[in-house]
């Protein structure tokens, strides 16, 4: 088994402990979602399928794929988009009651990056 069959294991078991919420979003060739960072907070993103093209706010973008694992909630987000001819499908996974509220967001949002330019994977699979 390859690291990243592994870890799409790992994340897609029929049962998560206690505690956790996953949730997936698909996105056809050619689609684009508007999003943000609040949407993402606490989340950890595996790119399950396709490549995602992040856009933020400030005009940067970057192109992710299969195997790479992200933390969207840290990016000045504007929009995802599958730039692929596949679809593209995200598995998100956080601890339930663990998404910031608004407040947090707010002194969060003074760490966050203002562009998506130099963004790399928490982990990129090296199999793919």
């Amino acid at each position: 088994m390859s690291e990243s069959e592994g870890l799409l294991e790992l994340l897609q078991r029929p049962h998560l402990p206690a505690g956790f919420e996953r949730w997936r979003v698909e996105l056809r060739a050619g689609d684009q979602r508007p999003t943000d960072a609040a949407e993402w907070a606490g989340a950890m993103v595996l790119v399950e399928q396709g490549r995602l093209q992040v856009d933020c706010l400030a005009g940067g973008s970057r192109t992710f794929v299969e195997g790479d694992l992200l933390v969207l909630g840290w990016l000045p987000l504007r929009r995802l988009r599958n730039v692929g001819a596949n679809d593209v499908r995200l598995l998100a996974l956080r601890p339930l009651g663990r998404r910031p509220k608004h407040s947090l967001l707010r002194v969060v949002k003074a760490h966050r990056r203002t562009t998506c330019d130099d963004f790399e994977p928490v982990w990129r699979s090296l199999d793919t």
